[in-house]
């Protein structure tokens, strides 16, 4: 009768065990998807910074010998606040969420749950550089033509 209890308390033990794991192991999941979004995201972007990059260039060309130097010059400023957004977002997500993403797995449910809000944030500013980098280029790419 003790050995029977004793095996009780031990499956109800591994039982709670194994909630508790799937339990985290479906906010686990959650994080890597939303990790994937924004890196599906990034991966949207990055292209297009050499474009940021070659359109600058012209830009600057075309802005030392034309009388509608404002123009340019307004063109040029947004597309360097756009790469500087792309590379300061890059820089604070890999130093915060690189770390975070190699140890989620055995981080307790609070710490995924702080890990979700926060990363739930990085993917509407990553979207938000997006709008940016594609907004500088629409402005910059007929200047260029």
């Amino acid at each position: 009768m003790k050995r029977l209890k004793h095996f009780q308390v031990w499956i109800l033990g591994l039982t709670l065990v194994l909630t508790a794991c799937s339990g985290n192991s479906e906010k686990v999941d959650e994080f890597n998807e939303l990790f994937g979004q924004v890196m599906q995201v990034h991966d949207e972007v990055m292209p297009k910074m050499g474009e940021v990059q070659s359109l600058s260039a012209q830009l600057k060309t075309i802005a030392d010998t034309t009388a509608n130097k404002a123009t340019y010059d307004a063109a040029l400023a947004q597309l360097k606040e756009a790469d500087e957004d792309m590379e300061a977002w890059m820089m604070q997500f890999a130093d915060t969420f690189i770390p975070i993403k190699n140890k989620v797995n055995s981080m307790s449910e609070q710490e995924i749950d702080a890990a979700l809000a926060d990363l739930k944030a990085e993917l509407e500013e990553v979207n938000q550089v997006k709008a940016s980098i594609n907004a500088s280029i629409d402005k910059a790419t007929p200047l260029v033509q």
